[in-house]
């Protein structure tokens, strides 16, 4: 097995996961151009990790940061306030909604580091944050949204 350099730990390839990210940063993923995921932990895994919209409301500020380092514009969805009807609507949109509750696609992690740079506007890519481990990704893709509870750890996607 490949070692995480400074890290040390062992790299984990195994079946893709979810991950609950809550929004803006969700779509930021997806469709955004968003090519770090910023945690408080490292992660060993690489491979394929599907990114679930949690339901946490986004923040006005939050929304502004991403509209500007993505130049994306989008509208919310809350699933808990959604008909089954228009749930079944939502599987077939191909556009990114910030909906929430549902995976949105998915990203591979190619890497993890710490940031060490101690200045937000040194990071190694716009999206990273001082203080945190940067889980780098690369090649979202989008899929229809899926419903799915929100969790505090990896899980198996439905």
């Amino acid at each position: 097995m490949a070692d995480t350099g400074r890290l040390g730990t062992q790299l984990l390839v195994a079946r893709p996961s979810a991950l609950t990210v809550w929004q803006p940063w969700a779509t930021a993923l997806i469709w955004g151009g968003k090519d770090v995921e910023n945690r408080r932990r490292p992660i060993g895994y690489r491979g394929r990790l599907w990114i679930h919209a949690g339901l946490h409301h986004p923040d006005w500020a939050d929304y502004l940061e991403v509209r500007g380092l993505s130049g994306i514009v989008f509208g919310w969805t809350d699933t808990r306030k959604a008909t089954a009807d228009y749930l079944r609507k939502a599987q077939r949109w191909t556009e990114h909604t910030g909906a929430l509750g549902v995976i949105l696609g998915s990203v591979d992690v190619v890497g993890c580091h710490a940031d060490e740079t101690g200045d937000d506007r040194e990071s190694c890519t716009p999206w990273a944050r001082h203080g945190h481990y940067h889980w780098m990704v690369a090649n979202p893709q989008p899929s229809p949204p899926r419903p799915l509870p929100g969790h505090a750890r990896l899980v198996a996607p439905p």
